[in-house]
């Protein structure tokens, strides 16, 4: 109905207008398709995928980035935070990492990638029983990673919970026999609660397979030299000796263990000596 009243045409007209640019205007914005919740994750995962890529080729840098654009899009995204949190970790921000990772565990706490992580950095802060624990997830969450495993064991190891390790390492040698260093820390472990033979049993098992695991022979001449084989003590220092000249643990204990038990072979060779000396006539 065109009204007759004054200024009603007008009216009209501004009406007219304001349909036809409501009529206009999904028109406009039908040049820019919607993008489905499908497309959007499918983008989501290529962007995480190359990221990951680029952080693997040392490219933290380029890594960061997309793992921001993605936590711009979403700012929760489980995998996206873990990402960041390892680029923080290889940069030693240890602290940073393990608030990124909590929240990604938060998000999403089946992701044995993050629990490890976490215990990584907690590691790395030297608070091996925080460590242990976030190991212990990701072992649970994927019982198959023998690596899993032995850290949560050798963090339990640091944190003196040799009962809890063994346990642990046992498993993990059973998963993976040939995970490195899997048998010194259960040799660790039995050695702490004084099953020294139980302990002597692993650290030869390792060294048949890893004859280059130092820690074996470090276990080894400390289970000798508590059953008063000096001889064999020695040859085991020797040998960790030989295989780590200058690290701390080295020269504050291998070799000063190692020149005490060769002093105390010379004393013990020459009692012996003395002892099969035949008695002397006095008498002439």
């Amino acid at each position: 109905m065109v009204s007759n009243e004054p200024g009603g045409h007008l009216l009209n007209r501004f009406s007219a207008l304001l349909l036809a640019g409501l009529l206009v205007a999904p028109a406009a914005c039908a040049g820019e398709p919607e993008v489905s919740p499908e497309e959007r994750a499918a983008k989501i995962a290529k962007k995480l995928k190359e990221a990951d890529t680029r952080l693997t080729n040392n490219r933290a840098r380029d890594a960061e980035e997309i793992y921001n654009w993605v936590l711009q899009q979403e700012p929760e995204h489980a995998q996206a935070l873990r990402g960041l949190a390892q680029v923080r970790s290889e940069a030693k921000q240890y602290d940073q990492a393990i608030s990124l990772l909590q929240r990604s565990i938060a998000a999403n706490g089946n992701d044995a990638r993050a629990h490890a992580a976490l215990g990584y950095a907690q590691a790395a802060l030297d608070k091996p029983t925080e460590a242990a624990a976030a190991f212990g997830q990701a072992f649970t969450l994927a019982p198959d990673n023998a690596r899993y495993g032995l850290e949560q064991g050798t963090n339990l190891n640091k944190a003196k919970q040799y009962a809890a390790a063994e346990p642990v390492l046992a498993k993990a040698g059973e998963v993976d026999p040939k995970v490195r260093y899997v048998w010194s820390q259960l040799g660790d472990a039995q050695r702490g609660q004084d099953k020294l033979d139980d302990a002597l049993r692993s650290y030869m098992k390792s060294l048949t397979q890893y004859k280059s695991d130092k820690d074996a022979h470090a276990g080894a001449a400390r289970i000798y030299e508590a059953r008063g084989d000096t001889r064999r003590a020695v040859d085991h220092w020797s040998t960790y000796v030989r295989m780590d000249c200058c690290s701390k643990y080295s020269k504050t204990v291998a070799r000063p263990k190692l020149e005490e038990l060769q002093k105390k072979e010379n004393s013990e060779l020459q009692a012996e000596i003395a002892a099969t000396k035949p008695p002397t006539d006095e008498a002439g």
